[in-house]
């Protein structure tokens, strides 16, 4: 978050809850933020007229929160996934924020990078994003056996992290 503190206009979107009771509001003076924070949540994001007006609204940064509530993928028709991935688009910094990465699957964690237009890693599609940072166990089917992921292995739980330094997993 220190790269956002000198922007000048950041949206947030957030929980209906946190929006409700002005959680990053009463939390932006412990970020450092100095510019406007507008925040916005899923819900009302949803709408295309309230999209547009954030897509012209000239943001330095953008801060996701709750990310995995964005797992869909962009290009499948979820609308929450299409307007992240229109404003991530727009806007030149991102960041997204979850408490739970891990329950998420192969496809959720590809999907949630997709919507914030990030990809920090040279994998370019699905397969090659679970080849290169899952476990795979092989079970029989009745064609012969089939490549399942498990999870991720440790040491590509750290190459991950590191390799995230614009999609923050906290």
């Amino acid at each position: 978050l220190e790269k956002f503190k000198d922007l000048d206009k950041i949206l947030i979107v957030t929980t209906c809850k946190d929006f409700n009771n002005k959680r990053w509001e009463k939390e932006a003076d412990t970020f450092g933020f100095k510019g406007d924070i507008t925040v916005i949540n899923y819900e009302k994001l949803r709408n295309k007229k309230t999209l547009q007006t954030h897509l012209v609204a000239n943001y330095k940064g953008i801060i996701v929160d709750e990310t995995h509530h964005f797992k869909g993928n962009y290009r499948t028709g979820a609308t929450d996934s299409k307007h992240i991935r229109k404003l991530t688009k727009s806007i030149p910094n991102v960041i997204g924020l979850t408490g739970t990465p891990a329950p998420n699957n192969f496809i959720d964690t590809f999907n949630i990078l997709q919507n914030l237009d990030c990809n920090p890693f040279e994998q370019k599609g699905e397969n090659s994003f679970v080849e290169y940072f899952y476990y795979y166990k092989e079970i029989p089917v009745a064609w012969g056996t089939k490549k399942i992921p498990i999870n991720l292995l440790s040491s590509k739980k750290d190459k991950m992290k590191k390799k995230l330094n614009t999609v923050v997993f906290s």
